[in-house]
């Protein structure tokens, strides 16, 4: 079974499209977060985890740049997923 998903061929636009959406859902949720004030205490929780301690401030909530954030995101998750799946189909079927 682990074979078969292995070398099975990919398909670039629903990858692009998976990768894509999945990254534009979280942006979603993180302009959510910003919006409802809960973000900074999001990132203080991370920076702790991580041993970190710095002094971080957040921009006001702002639609468009949310929606410019998702958009970007999106796009970027998108290419990369498509670029992934013609690398993965080109290097699985050459072998």
């Amino acid at each position: 079974m682990v074979y078969f998903i292995l070398m099975n061929t990919s398909h670039p636009h629903q990858l692009g499209l998976v990768l894509g959406g999945t990254l534009g859902a979280v942006h979603v949720l993180w302009s959510l977060l910003v919006a409802f004030g809960l973000a900074h205490t999001l990132i203080g929780w991370s920076l702790r985890l991580h041993f970190l301690k710095l002094q971080v401030s957040l921009a006001p909530f702002d639609l468009m740049t949310a929606v410019g954030l998702v958009i970007v995101t999106s796009l970027i998750g998108y290419v990369i997923g498509y670029l992934v799946g013609v690398i993965w189909n080109r290097v699985t079927t050459s072998s």
